[in-house]
């Protein structure tokens, strides 16, 4: 009886939390996989695309009637998957190369920050 229960308990938890695949199979590559007929961006397009801006189109852009009834995880998971990138990964860059270049700059702090009246960094 416990293998029945173990297997009944991993398919409701994979029913709950599908991949960004099977999200993808299920409500967007009946369009997205037939691009040519439908004129819905290919997912090589998506690809190029960032995560967030996937997800703002699933949620208030081209794609909301069709964003409607995945919940907010399946959104940024099934944006994930398509673009292969994470959420907030492209701000977690620009960060980082910020810091860089101040270091580079002999920008320590904050105070060090350019503003009207003081050295450019």
């Amino acid at each position: 009886m416990r293998p029945i229960l173990a297997a009944i308990l991993a398919t409701a938890a994979f029913a709950a939390d599908p991949d960004g695949a099977a999200l993808y199979q299920e409500h967007c590559a009946m369009c997205h996989d037939h691009s040519a007929e439908t004129r819905a961006p290919a997912p090589s397009a998506l690809k190029m695309m960032s995560p967030e801006n996937v997800v703002k189109a699933l949620e208030s852009g081209l794609m909301k009637d069709q964003g409607a009834p995945l919940a907010a995880a399946q959104k940024k998971t099934v944006a994930e998957f398509l673009t292969g990138k994470m959420i907030g990964a492209q701000q977690a860059a620009v960060t980082e190369q910020f810091s860089k270049s101040r270091l580079v700059f002999g920008c320590s702090n904050d105070e060090d920050l350019p503003d009207a009246g003081k050295h450019q960094c």
